[in-house]
């Protein structure tokens, strides 16, 4: 029985991808037992494809949380997804998760290749199909995230938008 080493070579390519994410966010590399986390102050992130949901980052709150394998997962994004709208959505998760990017998550999307986009009085964050709505939360603030292919589909969501902001607000 022979594999299908293109499969695996997608997988492993977009993996890479996201580790350079991380190290283009700041994040730096650290082994916690025996998994390789990517860390930036107090939150540690495994990135992982997972064959029935798609490309996830893991999350720990600590190292005692990593080590102990206490993660919570992010968003997933299935491989049919192009790999541009799974790196925009990746890119767009860290930074909704991570408290210590969360201050600065619209310059960061900015940086990130996201244009902002006004339609029918809501503003969008767009790349590559990934339609974002900041937030604020009291005490953090929050990214919303849907995936759409058009405008439409992204206004016709709202049910993972809570509040969005209006007027760039």
């Amino acid at each position: 029985m022979s594999t299908d080493n293109s499969y695996y070579d997608k997988i492993n390519s977009i993996l890479g991808k996201i580790v350079e994410l991380f190290i283009g966010l700041g994040f730096s590399k650290e082994d916690v037992g025996c998994r390789t986390n990517y860390k930036i102050g107090n939150t540690y992130c495994i990135p992982v494809y997972v064959n029935s949901l798609g490309f996830l980052i893991e999350y720990a709150d600590s190292k005692e949380d990593a080590h102990n394998n206490l993660y919570d997962d992010g968003d997933p994004y299935p491989l049919y997804f192009e790999e541009s709208a799974i790196l925009a959505g990746i890119y767009a998760d860290i930074i909704r998760e991570v408290p210590e990017l969360c201050d600065n998550m619209k310059d960061l999307l900015v940086s990130g290749g996201f244009t902002i986009e006004h339609y029918n009085d809501w503003f969008y964050y767009v790349k590559a199909g990934i339609y974002c709505v900041p937030q604020h939360e009291p005490n953090r603030t929050k990214l919303f995230i849907t995936y759409a292919e058009s405008i439409d589909v992204a206004e016709n969501d709202f049910s993972v938008f809570e509040a969005p902001m209006k007027r760039g607000r």
